[in-house]
């Protein structure tokens, strides 16, 4: 599984882009054999002080492809290009848009890590004691 995020800041009207993308933009690219699920994000600052460049970001979006290649047949499709000239128009007001190919890793806490190998959402365990952070 690969995913795409997109950071969007600047946005006039929050409310306005949120209907649109959700009711719009989100069940176009759903549609798509390929895509496994869209996670829309709206940002609330908890601080006042956030460092520059980053107190404008409202919205991250992350969208799950099946694989790395599903993920370039989609975006070079004729429907794949309709829909990322759908993500580029948000811009054309003052609202910036910034995508990027992520890699996930999740870590649960040890009291979630039992629960959630069970359900299946766990695939691999990492010791947390070999663990380099930095």
């Amino acid at each position: 599984m690969v995913k795409v995020q997109g950071l969007y800041r600047n946005i006039n009207d929050l409310e306005e882009f949120e209907v649109y993308y959700t009711k719009v933009i989100i069940p176009k690219i759903l549609s798509v054999p390929g895509v496994i699920k869209i996670d829309f994000t709206t940002l609330y600052h908890s601080t006042n002080k956030q460092p520059e460049g980053l107190n404008d970001i409202h919205v991250i979006t992350e969208t799950y492809f099946e694989s790395l290649e599903e993920m370039k047949r989609i975006l070079s499709s004729e429907e794949g290009i309709a829909i990322l000239k759908l993500v580029a128009a948000l811009g054309e007001d003052s609202t910036e848009i910034a995508s990027f190919m992520a890699q996930e890793k999740v870590v649960y806490a040890p009291k979630w890590l039992e629960k959630k190998t069970e359900e299946g959402e766990v695939i691999e365990i990492v010791d947390l004691n070999n663990l380099e952070i930095f």
